[in-house]
């Protein structure tokens, strides 16, 4: 996987995320779809067979994280 890569798919991501409202239901649930799909496009990246199984809540903590990673931002 290029790092290269992983940075340009967090910055749409981001982009993506700037663009919604967080507060509607509806565009917190959009993000963690379009940001999913971004991150599969890089060879390397999986996702959990249970992933749908996961909590709204879960699934952008784990986005938040891949993405603050490929910006070279520090998130505990």
């Amino acid at each position: 996987m290029s790092k290269d890569n992983l940075k340009t798919v967090s910055s749409v991501a981001a982009l993506f995320d700037l663009m919604l409202d967080k507060s509607k239901p509806e565009d917190r649930e959009a993000s963690v779809k379009y940001r999913k799909r971004y991150f599969e496009t890089i060879p390397g990246i999986t996702f959990p067979d249970d992933w749908d199984q996961l909590s709204l809540e879960d699934k952008e903590k784990r986005l938040d994280k891949a993405q603050a990673f490929g910006l070279g931002k520090d998130q505990k």
